[in-house]
C-alpha cells in the first residue's frame, strides 16, 4: 500500500483509545482486525487507555491480533484476564474475548522523548504545574498529557 504512494514505510497496524476503560478488543475492533489481518502481514491493533495512563501515571497500552475465523484458543488465553472493565462494557469484552490474543509491550523513552518532555516542562508545565511536580516526575509518568488544562497560553498552544 505504502509502496503505490511513493513512501518507502509500511503500515503494521492501526490503533485508537478506549479512554477509561481500559485496553482490550471490542467486537467492532476484532471484525476491524480481522479483515485487515487477511490482507496484509504483519498486522496488529495498538489500543491506549490515556485515562488509566495519566492517572497510574504509566503508558497504559495493549497490542492485539485476532486469531484466524473458526480456531478455538486454549482455555486460558489470557485476553485481558486481570483487567478492570466497566460493567457498561463488560459485555461486550466477554463476547469477543476468545477472538484475540495480547501481544506482549515494552515502553521506552530515548533521549529526543526527554528532550521534547524537558522543553514542554520549561515552557508551559513548570509555570503552571503544582509546586510538587518536579520534571523528573513529568518524565517518568507522561503527565504533560494533563496539566495546565486552565492555563491560557497551554490552550492558545493546543497543548491541552
Amino acid at each position: 500500500m505504502a509502496k503505490s504512494i511513493g513512501r518507502k514505510e509500511n503500515l503494521v497496524g492501526w490503533y485508537h483509545s478506549h479512554p477509561g476503560y481500559g485496553c482490550w478488543m471490542s467486537g467492532i475492533d476484532c471484525s476491524t482486525q480481522m479483515l485487515n489481518q487477511q490482507y496484509q502481514e504483519p498486522w496488529l491493533a495498538i489500543i491506549i487507555d490515556p485515562v488509566r495512563t495519566c492517572s497510574a501515571g504509566k503508558v497504559e497500552i495493549g497490542a492485539f491480533r485476532t486469531y484466524p475465523e473458526g480456531y478455538k484458543p486454549p482455555e486460558s488465553h489470557g485476553a485481558g484476564e486481570y483487567q478492570t472493565i466497566p460493567l457498561s462494557k463488560i459485555e461486550d469484552f466477554g463476547v469477543h474475548a476468545e477472538q484475540y490474543y495480547t501481544l506482549d509491550v515494552s515502553v521506552f523513552k530515548s533521549s529526543l522523548d526527554t528532550h521534547m518532555l524537558e522543553l514542554l516542562w520549561n515552557k508551559c508545565v513548570r509555570p503552571c504545574a503544582p509546586t510538587q511536580l518536579t520534571p523528573s516526575s513529568l518524565h517518568d509518568s507522561l503527565r504533560p498529557l494533563r496539566l495546565g488544562t486552565g492555563c491560557t497560553r497551554c490552550r492558545a498552544a493546543r497543548w491541552v
